[in-house]
């Protein structure tokens, strides 16, 4: 018999492998390839060192044209054995093919986007970046934190309501609790339908005409109640003595709030202008007293009857001297004798009634 281990002591002359060197002094002693040093287990041939790939960040992924060892088990920064999903960045643990892609600028996932989000992710502008990670998702050049509406473009950011919403993505731009599809004014909270209508030059109730039921007193297509000039005579309603009645003048004979052209008493004396004989003089209606006036006061027809004369400041007798009387008549006196009663101590005469026929206004 050949010793299969000339050198080493082999008295049962075990050889695993079957080829011809006996264990004790056999390398690879299972024979499968691998030295017993670098043999996980020596004694099985099933058994041998794995190849473990460098994981210098160690995020349990490594790139697989690095370094490698064949080792038992992991040892320092050769942990990974399986490289069938490579790491696209080998230096940053958040990166990876296993990890959940961030907002972060980077692609983590290592899928060759960049912040592109998860599968279903939406992309509102069709930038390849997920509106998740979007700074501008509707890509109206408006960053989302300041976008009042921040999936819809709306470069204008017009919002009837300030509500916070603007009107390309509030369903009620005017928030008067009517839809903008319902709407007739979506952007005026004072017109929607069912509104009660309003004289303010406006459709409210969006029936489709303006402050109807309102009257329109100068036709001028202005409502009254709306209307600056309603009566049309160019003078404002603000200072307009008769608003709905056209005056151009202004008149007014007692200074009242109301003009002559609307004033059913002009006077103020009580009595009615159509029952009135001096409609613009305070002192003559059917009530008044016939005084010496140059007036009808009583409106009986005639003027001053009954009055005596009374004239002041003048020397009276068979001379023709004007004068005239307290009221302010203008007196003549006519040629001839006249009779007076009364003293001239204080130069005041007054004539009888009838006895100075040639006196006149």
């Amino acid at each position: 018999m050949v010793d299969n281990c000339p050198l080493v002591p082999n008295a049962d002359q075990e050889d695993m492998d079957g080829d011809f060197i006996g264990d004790p002094c056999d390398d690879d002693i299972d024979g499968d390839g691998f030295s017993n040093g670098q043999d996980c287990d020596p004694m099985d041939g099933s058994l041998t060192c794995i190849v473990f790939f460098y994981d210098a960040d160690g995020d349990g992924y490594a790139q697989c044209n690095g370094q490698t060892q064949c080792l038992c088990e992991p040892l320092g920064k050769f942990t990974v054995s399986d490289c069938s999903e490579p790491d696209c960045n080998d230096g940053d643990a958040t990166v990876n093919p296993g990890a959940e892609e961030l907002c972060d600028n980077k692609d983590n996932n290592c899928n060759g986007s960049v912040d592109e989000g998860g599968d279903g992710d939406s992309d509102i502008d069709n930038d390849n970046i997920s509106d998740a990670c979007d700074p501008d998702m509707d890509g109206d050049s408006i960053i989302n934190e300041l976008d009042n509406c921040p999936a819809i473009p709306n470069f204008d950011q017009a919002a009837c309501d300030d509500d916070g919403d603007g009107n390309a993505c509030d369903t009620d731009d005017d928030n008067d609790g009517v839809e903008d599809a319902l709407d007739c004014m979506p952007c005026n909270a004072l017109m929607y339908s069912g509104a009660e209508e309003l004289c303010d030059g406006i459709d409210n109730d969006c029936n489709g005409s303006v402050d109807d039921g309102f009257p329109d007193s100068d036709g001028d297509g202005i409502k009254d109640a709306c209307d600056i000039d309603s009566d049309g005579d160019g003078v404002d309603d603000a200072i307009d003595n008769c608003i709905n009645t056209p005056n151009f003048d202004q008149a007014n004979c007692d200074d009242d709030a109301f003009g002559n052209a609307c004033d059913l008493d002009d006077d103020n004396d009580n009595y009615p202008d159509n029952q009135d004989c001096e409609p613009c003089q305070a002192n003559a209606n059917p009530g008044m007293e016939e005084v010496c006036d140059g007036f009808d006061n009583d409106c009986n027809g005639a003027t001053d009857e009954g009055c005596e004369i009374v004239i002041i400041g003048s020397v009276f007798g068979n001379g023709h001297e004007s004068a005239s009387s307290v009221l302010g008549i203008n007196l003549r006196q006519s040629l001839g004798t006249q009779s007076a009663s009364g003293t001239s101590t204080n130069g005041i005469y007054t004539l009888r009634a009838g006895a100075g026929s040639g006196v006149q206004k």
